[in-house]
C-alpha cells in the first residue's frame, strides 16, 4: 500500500512534467514527432502557436489541477487507465474521475507520442517510486539523496545522452573532440598552455553545441579573456519536445564534464586548478553545471571554482534538491532574465540559488521582448540571460553595474534602495566575481543590444 501511495505521489509530479512537455512542445513547434524519435534537434525559431495548440495546452494544465484534488484511489484507477490508454472504465465513477476520463478522451495523438516518450518507459518512474537510482559503467551511479538527480527518475544511459565535448585554445582551427578517457593521449598531441583558465560552456534545452550564442561566448572568450574552453554538447539528451526527459538527464552531462575535468588536472601537473575552472550553463545547462559541480566534490572533495548560472531552468528543479545552488562551487552567480511560474508562462527558477543573483529589469520580463501570452514562450526574455553574459565579455566600454536593494526590484524602480548603502557594487557578467557583492542585486539594461547602460558620472 505504501509503494502504491508514493507510486502514485510520483505520477501526478510525472503528470505535471507530461504537461510541461506539451507547453515546450508548443513554445517551440507544434510539428512534433508520430512514431519515432528524430536525431534531429529542432530549435526555438518557430511560432507553431494556433487556437488548437492553446486550447489543448490548457486543457492539459486543467487536467493537472483536477489531478491534484482527486483521492488516493482516483489516482490508482487513473494510473491503470493511463497505463492502457482505456478510459472507458472510468465513466460512471464519482465526478472528480469523470471529469478527468473526460479531459482525457479528445486528446489528441500527439499527447500520447509525448506522454511515451516523455520517461522513456514507466520502468524509470517506478523506479524511482521504489527509491531505485540508475547506475552506468564508467560514470557512476545517480542518487537523488546526494544531490545526484532528479527525484521524479534518474538520467538515460550514456549513449543515449550522446555527450560530445570540445577542447578550444585559441589557434586556428577548430576544436578537439575530448572525453576523460582520451585527454591524455590528446594533450600529449597538442602544446596547449594549462595555466590559463578554463571555462565550460553548456547549452540548453533543444540546444546544441552549434547554437549562434554558443559560438558566440566561446569566441568572445578565447579572444578577450584569454580562456581555454570546453564546449559540452549534449543534444541527444536535450531534444524537442521531450523536457522531462531533458531535465531528468541532465546529471549525465554534469557527471561526464567532471570527469574530464578531473582528468585535466591530474593530466595537467598542477598547472590546471579546481579554483580556475568555470562551467558557464543556460537553462537546463545551468542544471548540468550544477551537477557538475556536485559530482566533482563528491569525487576530490575540493569545489569547482566557479559556476555561471545563465537564468536556470524552473519547470522539475524549483522544489528538487537537485536545482543548482551556492553550494555546487566556491562561487555561483546567476543571471535571472524570465525568473517566475511556468504556470505564467516562465521558464527560469524563481527563486535566488547563487552567491549572487542578478535581475536585471526585475528578472522575469526583458525589455524589448514580446509579453503576454503568446510573446512570452518565444523564449525572448529567457533568452536574454546569454547575450547579456556575452556582452559583458566583448564590451570593455559599459559595465553591468548593479545595486541591492532589501525592497526588491518595486523599491529600485522608485529609488529607494537608501538602506543599502544606495551603492552599485555588484557587477552582472562574466567579471562579477571581481565585485565581492553578494545576494540579489538590481540593475536596468537596454531594450537592444548595447544593452548595458552607463551610470551618471
Amino acid at each position: 500500500m505504501q509503494f502504491l501511495q508514493v507510486t502514485c505521489t510520483r505520477f501526478y509530479v510525472y503528470c505535471a512534467a507530461v504537461i510541461l512537455s506539451l507547453l515546450y512542445a508548443c513554445y517551440a513547434t507544434h510539428e512534433g514527432p508520430r512514431h519515432k524519435k528524430s536525431n534531429k534537434v529542432r530549435h526555438n525559431d518557430k511560432e507553431g502557436w494556433n487556437v488548437k495548440v492553446v486550447n489543448e495546452t490548457l486543457r492539459l494544465m486543467k487536467f493537472a489541477e483536477v489531478l491534484h484534488n482527486t483521492s488516493y484511489h482516483t489516482r490508482v484507477r487513473l494510473l491503470k487507465a493511463l497505463e492502457k490508454k482505456n478510459f472507458v472504465g472510468l465513466h460512471g465513477a464519482d465526478s472528480k474521475t469523470e471529469e478527468l476520463a473526460d479531459l482525457l478522451e479528445p486528446t489528441s495523438r500527439s499527447f500520447w507520442d509525448i506522454f511515451n516518450a516523455a520517461s522513456g518507459d514507466t520502468t524509470a518512474l517506478t523506479g524511482a517510486a521504489l527509491g531505485q537510482y540508475p547506475c552506468y559503467k564508467h560514470v557512476g551511479c545517480f542518487n537523488p539523496k546526494n544531490r545526484m538527480g532528479l527525484e521524479v527518475a534518474g538520467p538515460d544511459p550514456p549513449e543515449d545522452v550522446g555527450t560530445e565535448i570540445s577542447f578550444f585554445t585559441g589557434g586556428a582551427g577548430g576544436g578537439v573532440r575530448v572525453t576523460d578517457q582520451n585527454w591524455s593521449e590528446v594533450l600529449a598531441k597538442g602544446r596547449w598552455n594549462m595555466k590559463k583558465p578554463l571555462v565550460a560552456i553548456v547549452h540548453g534545452f533543444t540546444e546544441s553545441g552549434e547554437t549562434p550564442w554558443v559560438i558566440s561566448m566561446k569566441d568572445a572568450l578565447l579572444k578577450y579573456a584569454g580562456c581555454n574552453v570546453l564546449i559540452v554538447d549534449w543534444r541527444k539528451g536535450a531534444e524537442f519536445p521531450f523536457y522531462f526527459r531533458a531535465a531528468r538527464d541532465t546529471p549525465m552531462p554534469g557527471a561526464q564534464l567532471s570527469l574530464l575535468i578531473q582528468k585535466m588536472i591530474t593530466s595537467s601537473k598542477n598547472e590546471l586548478s579546481a579554483k580556475s575552472v568555470h562551467v558557464v550553463g543556460f537553462s537546463l545547462g545551468a542544471q548540468v553545471a550544477g551537477f557538475c559541480g556536485r559530482h566533482f566534490y563528491i569525487a576530490t572533495k575540493k569545489k569547482l571554482g566557479r559556476i555561471t548560472g545563465l537564468d536556470p531552468a524552473g519547470p522539475l528543479f524549483v522544489n528538487s534538491t537537485g536545482c543548482l545552488s551556492r553550494d555546487d562551487a566556491d562561487f555561483v552567480d546567476v543571471i535571472h532574465a524570465n525568473a517566475g511560474s511556468v504556470e505564467n508562462y516562465h521558464l527560469g527558477v524563481d527563486k535566488s540559488v547563487g552567491h549572487v543573483d542578478f535581475y536585471p529589469n526585475g528578472g522575469s520580463d526583458q525589455p524589448g521582448c514580446p509579453t503576454g501570452f503568446f510573446g512570452s514562450w518565444r523564449a525572448c526574455s529567457h533568452g536574454r540571460a546569454p547575450e547579456l553574459f556575452i556582452e559583458s565579455i566583448t564590451n570593455k566600454g559599459c559595465t553591468f553595474k548593479a545595486l541591492k536593494c532589501s525592497g526588491g526590484w518595486p523599491a529600485y524602480e522608485r529609488g529607494r534602495c537608501k538602506s543599502d548603502g544606495n551603492k552599485y557594487d555588484g557587477e552582472m557578467g562574466y567579471h562579477s566575481l571581481q565585485s565581492k557583492a553578494t545576494g540579489d542585486q538590481y540593475l536596468r539594461t537596454n531594450d537592444k543590444s548595447p544593452y548595458c547602460i552607463p551610470l551618471p558620472k
